[in-house]
């Protein structure tokens, strides 16, 4: 096992953009496309700056958070709702004149979202899951993802069942990440 040692932010937020990035990928944003933004950590900025990057037209970011709302708008974000998913549907019609969105991304976390988010996606729409949840098994789709022909996905890490891997030493995990305030690792004393 590694020691716990301070490392420079950018390998902190590797993972963090791997999963972005896969999960905007996954969803294959197409030019001019709505995409509707829930939770607006760092995970979801990323997305609402990948979002743009892939030609989104309107990227609707929702959070109950001002500060996350400022930085969503400053990564791109063209419209704040600060609003609770379970409120964001009206507002989310209401800017896209009823048509809802093409994409719609969870990144909360909170397993209550996931229904929330299959109510924002249109017929036809992508429904992206990038939030993980420390209880799967309360997570639901809710009604609408067979009649309105939704797709959903999430972003499928390296390790999963699909796509077995062979087992990686302890040595190239990634280091834990610790504040600029915790104390240096020690070392074990030589035998």
């Amino acid at each position: 096992m590694m020691p716990r040692t301070n490392v420079p932010n950018a390998t902190c937020a590797a993972p963090l953009v791997v999963t972005a990035a896969a999960g905007t990928a996954r969803a294959a944003i197409a030019l001019g496309e709505t995409v509707v933004v829930l939770g607006l950590g760092p995970v979801g900025q990323l997305v609402v700056q990948y979002a743009v990057a892939h030609g989104a037209s309107r990227v609707i970011a929702v959070d109950t958070d001002a500060r996350r709302l400022g930085l969503a708008r400053t990564s791109g974000a063209s419209d704040l709702l600060a609003v609770t998913a379970a409120d964001a549907r009206a507002a989310v019609a209401d800017l896209t004149g009823g048509r809802l969105a093409e994409v719609v991304f969870d990144v909360t976390g909170n397993p209550a979202v996931l229904s929330q988010a299959v109510r924002l996606a249109r017929t036809l729409g992508r429904v992206v899951l990038l939030g993980d949840t420390p209880t799967p098994s309360r997570q639901m789709l809710g009604p609408g993802v067979v009649s309105n022909s939704l797709t959903s996905s999430g972003r499928t890490p390296p390790s999963s069942p699909t796509t077995r891997q062979p087992a990686r030493s302890t040595a190239t995990r990634w280091p834990t990440c610790t504040s600029a305030a915790s104390p240096p690792a020690r070392s074990a004393p030589p035998e």
